[in-house]
């Protein structure tokens, strides 16, 4: 399955730009005010959507990022749409999604350009990186966490918080 979603409120000022050899973002079709993001292939960590999504949050903090469900792909089975229905629902709620009143956050639109390409390549080149050195401290069980690591996980933390105290508190720690 290749896996690709929509960002509602993100435009980008080229048709295209290639983020690196398994992720491409487009000007979607319908409307220029959104853009695809789409995934050549699931193989590894440079190809992962949920951690794109979230270097897409660390490097335009501007706005809440807004995905769209797309339509089930033809060689797609049911519970493989379903599946990424799941996740683009768990990756669109609010950091404050407990208390927090939605009316009062941005949700505009922004269109970003190269600089912010070269931002949103490097943020996720780290979180990439820092993902796999994660994982290799978990296989090693070595103790040696760096402050980048420590900071990332606080702020995924506090994203996936179900009470905003615990979001604070995490949010703090970041």
């Amino acid at each position: 399955m290749v896996m690709d979603f929509i960002v509602d409120n993100i435009g980008i000022d080229e048709k295209a730009y290639k983020i690196n050899e398994f992720i491409l973002l487009k000007q979607y079709e319908k409307d220029i005010k959104k853009t695809r993001v789409c995934f050549t292939t699931q193989k590894d960590w440079h190809s992962d959507y949920t951690l794109f999504f979230y270097a897409l949050l660390i490097a335009i903090p501007k706005v809440h990022i807004i995905i769209s469900y797309r339509k089930q792909g033809p060689e797609e089975t049911e519970s493989e749409f379903n599946r990424y229905k799941d996740n683009i629902r768990y990756l669109n709620c609010y950091m404050f999604n407990y208390y927090f009143n939605k009316g009062d956050f941005d949700n505009s639109y922004v269109e970003i350009c190269k600089g912010e390409i070269e931002k949103i390549k490097n943020t996720f080149n780290t979180i990439v990186e820092y993902n796999f050195k994660d994982k290799e401290i978990n296989d090693n069980t070595k103790l040696n966490i760096d402050r980048w690591l420590v900071a990332y996980n606080q702020y995924l933390r506090a994203y996936k918080s179900l009470s905003v105290e615990m979001s604070i508190q995490n949010l703090i720690t970041v």
